[in-house]
């Protein structure tokens, strides 16, 4: 029973450990969000893994590669424990909690290592139950860059106490986003009065459904907002965006993770073969969708905006079309409206498998400009 044992510990050893290691080898070069490489992970378990076939590979002719795999086994953790190191520095945290709408909302303050006042951020979350160490890897890259970012747990999750208004088709309605968009105007008003944040200096980062709550907070900010930079957010309504998951993936009830992953792969189960994501956007409009509620439509909240916006999109994204999102926003820019766009190649909804320069250069330039 023990040689089973042993054989099966050093197979995982010879195949598990060295697939981890091409793994994060893979994902050093091609990450899947360009904020961070998520290497350390996979070089630290392979690099577990590894050791412990090493321990099982006594016989004689297992010396030389007993030899090979311990060098590797010792690069991975050095490689492992210097990239966790270093994105640990650059940065320090403070939690604290904030009230709004009879909510204690639970957040983290994350501020650049560096002295003076910084230009502050808000994090505007995407659906779904969102609390800050998802977005951990963003809220520690703004940080690094130079920014004060605060971050907090949407109402009704992680720390946070509220009802969470999502995972029904009510997540979508006027009154949920309203109520959300106050969370966000109430966490700029916060970061506003910090000590190290430079208040005339402070706006949104948006992701996803942040497209539409960000310009709402905005507005609800009362002057506060300076800028607003939105990841694969949307400029259509909200209803519309839904149709077209609809088409592709049905209607979704509750947390359904088959749905989430569906949603971000392309094209979908009742999209007609060769259209692309703006044909299958406009197809879908034409088929009939129940709603709970009104529609909520972000374009008259960016109409009565004036500060200066970008959108981030990516060439990709099943989920947000990128030209339907385009047009939108060049019919603000002729009324006047300081907003700005890049459609990144190759970059899938929320910049998934995006090339990293691209995306990141932009982010650092725009960021620069409208907060210098």
């Amino acid at each position: 029973m023990m040689r089973r044992i042993w054989a099966v510990l050093r197979f995982l050893g010879l195949w598990l450990g060295p697939a981890l290691l091409l793994l994060a080898v893979y994902f050093h070069f091609h990450p899947v969000i360009p904020f961070t490489d998520g290497t350390a992970g996979p070089a630290l378990a392979g690099a577990v893994v590894t050791a412990v076939a090493c321990l099982f590979m006594r016989a004689p002719e297992w010396r030389r590669p007993r030899i090979i795999f311990a060098a590797v086994t010792a690069l991975a953790f050095v490689y492992g424990g210097w990239r966790i190191w270093d994105e640990s520095t650059g940065y320090r945290t403070q939690n604290l909690v904030f009230e709004n709408r009879g909510a204690r909302l639970a957040a983290t303050l994350y501020l650049p290592d560096r002295p003076g006042k910084a230009p502050g951020i808000v994090w505007v979350h995407g659906s779904g139950p969102q609390t800050r160490s998802l977005v951990f890897p963003y809220s520690r890259y703004l940080a690094r860059l130079g920014y004060a970012v605060l971050v907090f747990d949407k109402r009704g999750t992680g720390e946070s106490t509220g009802r969470y208004g999502g995972g029904t088709p009510r997540e979508i309605c006027p009154e949920n986003f309203n109520l959300l968009a106050s969370d966000n105007a109430a966490a700029l008003d916060v970061l506003a009065k910090r000590p190290e944040v430079r208040a005339d200096r402070i706006g949104f980062v948006g992701v996803s459904q942040g497209g539409w709550i960000t310009p709402r907070a905005a507005v609800l900010s009362g002057g506060k907002a300076a800028f607003m930079l939105l990841i694969s957010a949307p400029t259509n309504t909200a209803q519309e965006i839904v149709r077209l998951e609809r088409l592709r993936i049905g209607e979704v009830k509750g947390l359904d993770l088959g749905a989430v992953f569906a949603a971000f792969r392309p094209g979908g189960r009742d999209i007609p073969k060769g259209m692309n994501v703006d044909e299958a956007f406009a197809y879908a409009q034409t088929r009939p969708s129940h709603f709970p509620c009104p529609d909520f439509d972000p374009r008259p909240d960016l109409r009565a905006l004036d500060i200066p916006a970008f959108w981030l999109l990516g060439d990709s994204d099943w989920i947000v079309p990128s030209r339907t999102t385009e047009r939108n926003i060049d019919a603000l820019r002729e009324l006047g409206k300081p907003y700005e766009y890049r459609n990144i190649p190759g970059a899938g909804h929320a910049m998934l498998f995006a090339p990293k320069a691209p995306v990141l250069d932009t982010i650092q330039t725009w960021l620069a400009k409208v907060t210098r």
